[in-house]
């Protein structure tokens, strides 16, 4: 555990963290001013409204502007800056707190070159200002280890749902590291509208510990729910002026208490730690400081071991990519790892080659991005891509279709596709839900057990909080496609979840409903309004095959917009070629050639899957193993 007292921020981050540094300053006091054994009835206020104008004035503390209407890679970008600038101002002001700074060095990693306080913000700022590797995040080994001290600290501070307290119902129970028995119960409504919770603790197990918690429902929330005394933790759970809807969701679903694993305090540092993952974000290239912290995340959590490569740059015979060739990709820059993560890919993004008039193309769909020029469903020449690509940071392999494929693909129906689709936005809309095919299989757990993962109720309560301070965002990545799955227009997550309930639709399966490739997004082409498809990486990808023939044996009965990078470059349409000797030299034990990168790209389960009617549509995806049923 680690403890610090941050900065003022907005109104909401002001809760958590002195809610969070109250725990620890009680906890240093305890033994001398408690009685431990003595219960005691704590008032832990009411819930909050977060709106639009908190996060905005939350960024603009940080010198961020934000509208809201930001594309999703602005808004990525200026949030990564805003969560470090943050952290430096978070570090800066518990170092000069004598109690704070006590806690923090009496819970550092044990050895002689463990970081002050001071030494840690000082790392932080010349990671963030000079892009360097601190010398703290370097073992006496030599290898790579995360700032904060904790070895797996990457999305470590995934809150863990305990409970739900429905108004009027039973009680709801539960033991935790700290408290031998906790048990939560929510009163029904008063007149005014007013939920009286309450949490009750026994039998505390050290008497230094104490529990943190989030509590929320998809409409508010309530940050810093800090339990460090036996007896009564009572909250009130106002609902004047909820909507039928918001309304619903407190009555039927209740009050979610979720547990901050190691506190909130220990959260911040391994936000830290994940937050230094995704800097190259806001960067042309990938730093190499970057990308050792980004395969030290891919080698912990998802079993992928990159190493350095002595040649960077492999020249191949144009000649020789044929239209409907592969290219897999991985940028180490937080996000493609994360998303490797989670699908159970090594690569992050996938391209395809397509050729028009003796011109070799690079069809993807991708965003403008501070790495790339260009946004949404484009081609680039082959040798302008690959200049682009070296540029931004990308390791890429090319991955040729088999003999039989490379004939059978129509380059006529493909180019004829290619260009009814062309310029439309990268595919948000559907870029969860084409993943997420089971209620529980699909939602990555945290390394080095598993057992703490991300999970329905929070991704409930993330899009609903979501809808309140983003709504172009909730709109752009879930609120369209739970509409389509639901029959609706329009409907938040509330009243999304309320309509559920009455078609008598389980909420949680919602998600798993197949995302069909005829589906119809309200989405732009060209920056323009225009109703069209929405297609992430693979999807599109996939459907070039699918347009090209290459699954006319199957009566074209494949959505592409399920399948993940795993389920592209896994299809046996491809094969390992006979490579040059220059891929040879470059990587004498990858299948395939990798064309561009510092750190090796080997596609785990390369052409291994025949395809098959409605492939991808019901697979798991759990990290470290990620074992898939025989039909996956």
């Amino acid at each position: 555990a680690v403890r610090f007292r941050p900065t003022p921020a907005s109104s909401a981050m002001r809760s958590f963290f002195v809610a969070a540094v109250a725990a620890a300053v009680l906890a240093v006091a305890a033994f001398g001013a408690v009685q431990l054994n003595e219960a005691s009835v704590t008032d832990h206020g009411t819930n909050m409204r977060l709106s639009a104008a908190d996060l905005q004035s939350w960024m603009a503390e940080g010198g961020e502007t934000w509208t809201g209407e930001e594309s999703i890679p602005e808004m990525r970008q200026k949030l990564v800056r805003r969560v470090l600038s943050w952290a430096e101002s978070f570090l800066g002001d518990a170092a000069a707190h004598p109690i704070v700074s006590e806690l923090f060095a009496a819970n550092l990693p044990v050895g002689a070159d463990a970081p002050s306080l001071e030494e840690v913000r000082d790392a932080l700022k010349a990671i963030v200002h000079e892009d360097e590797i601190s010398r703290f995040e370097r073992g006496a080994d030599g290898e790579f280890k995360p700032l904060g001290g904790n070895p797996y600290p990457y999305f470590a501070f995934l809150p863990v749902i305990m409970g739900a307290a429905i108004p009027g119902g039973a009680a709801v129970t539960w033991e935790t590291d700290c408290w031998g028995s906790a048990s939560l119960k929510a009163a029904a409504p008063d007149a005014q509208g007013q939920v009286a919770v309450t949490l009750t603790v026994d039998n505390q197990k050290s008497w230094l510990c104490s529990d943190t918690y989030l509590v929320a429902t998809v409409e508010s929330i309530k940050l810093g729910f800090s339990v460090s005394s036996k007896g009564d933790h009572t909250l009130t759970w106002n609902t004047t002026g909820f909507t039928a809807g918001e309304l619903h969701d407190v009555m039927t679903r209740g009050v979610r208490f979720f547990q901050i694993p190691g506190g909130s305090i220990n959260a911040v540092v391994n936000i830290i730690d994940t937050a230094l993952m995704f800097l190259p974000l806001t960067t042309k290239g990938v730093s190499a400081s970057a990308a050792e912290r980004n395969m030290d995340f891919l080698a912990k959590y998802a079993g992928v071991d990159m190493k350095n490569r002595t040649i960077n740059e492999v020249d191949i015979d144009e000649s020789t990519v044929q239209s409907g060739d592969f290219f897999g990709i991985i940028r180490l820059d937080g996000l493609d790892p994360m998303l490797g993560w989670a699908m159970g890919s090594t690569t992050g993004h996938t391209t395809v080659a397509l050729r028009e008039n003796g011109t070799l193309y690079v069809a993807e769909s991708t965003a403008n991005d501070s790495y790339w020029p260009t946004n949404g469903i484009q081609r680039t020449p082959y040798k302008q891509w690959i200049s682009q690509a070296k540029a931004a940071g990308f390791q890429v392999v090319h991955a040729p279709l088999n003999a039989k494929m490379a004939a059978a693909f129509d380059e006529t129906k493909a180019n004829a596709w290619f260009k009814t689709v062309e310029g439309y936005n990268y595919g948000y809309h559907n870029m969860l839900w084409g993943w997420i095919d089971t209620v529980n299989d699909n939602y990555p757990c945290v390394a080095p057990n598993y057992t703490q993962c991300l999970s329905w109720d929070t991704v409930v309560v993330l899009f609903g909080l979501l809808d309140k301070v983003a709504p172009a965002a909730s709109d752009l990545i879930l609120n369209q496609a739970w509409n389509i799955r639901l029959g609706s227009h329009g409907l938040r997550m509330a009243d999304l979840l309320m309509l559920a309930d009455q078609k008598k639709i389980v909420a949680n399966t919602i998600p798993t409903i197949v995302e069909q490739d005829s589906f119809v997004y309200n989405t732009t082409r060209y920056g323009k309004d225009m109703p069209g498809p929405s297609m992430v990486c693979c999807v599109f990808v996939c459907h070039t095959w699918k347009a090209a023939g290459l699954f006319d044996n199957l009566d074209s009965e494949v959505n592409c917009a399920e399948l993940t990078n795993w389920d592209d470059y896994a299809l046996n349409i491809l094969a390992a070629p006979t490579r040059p000797a220059q891929c040879v030299k470059a990587d004498p034990d990858n299948q395939l050639c990798q064309l561009l990168g510092d750190y090796t790209l080997e596609l785990n389960d390369y052409a291994t899957k025949t395809p098959y009617k409605h492939m991808a549509e019901k697979c798991p995806s759990l990290a470290p193993h990620y074992n898939k049923p025989a039909n996956c």
